[in-house]
């Protein structure tokens, strides 16, 4: 996961939000981890904070949006298709789980067990 990256590469961490570690981490500049990828995560984030804080429905909704928007960018052509007929939760899912496992690689190459 991220804090897994970032202990990895013996970045501080601990007591920075979500977006921080993303910014600390992106600036790590790992060629396994594509703008894409760091997108998905800020709009994933992004989802995350309007659920969690109670926006309204319509701002989860756009939210909704620009996660699957990020999620089709970062994804084949082939892809594509299932992630359109994905529900939101299922897509929501996808998303963590894809780049999580990226994060995950990333963090052991940084140690050399990968």
């Amino acid at each position: 996961n991220l804090n897994d990256l970032l202990r990895a590469a013996k970045r501080r961490w601990r007591g920075r939000s979500f977006a921080g570690k993303i910014d600390v981490a992106q600036r790590l500049f790992l060629p396994d981890l594509t703008e894409e990828l760091w997108e998905i995560l800020r709009k994933g984030n992004d989802l995350r904070n309007a659920v969690a804080h109670g926006h309204k429905e319509g701002t989860i909704t756009q939210r909704m949006a620009d996660l699957k928007k990020a999620l089709l960018a970062w994804s084949s052509p082939e892809q594509r298709p299932g992630i359109e007929a994905m529900t939101d939760t299922q897509m929501v899912s996808t998303a963590f789980y894809s780049t999580g496992s990226f994060l995950i690689v990333a963090a052991l190459k940084r140690e050399g067990k990968y």
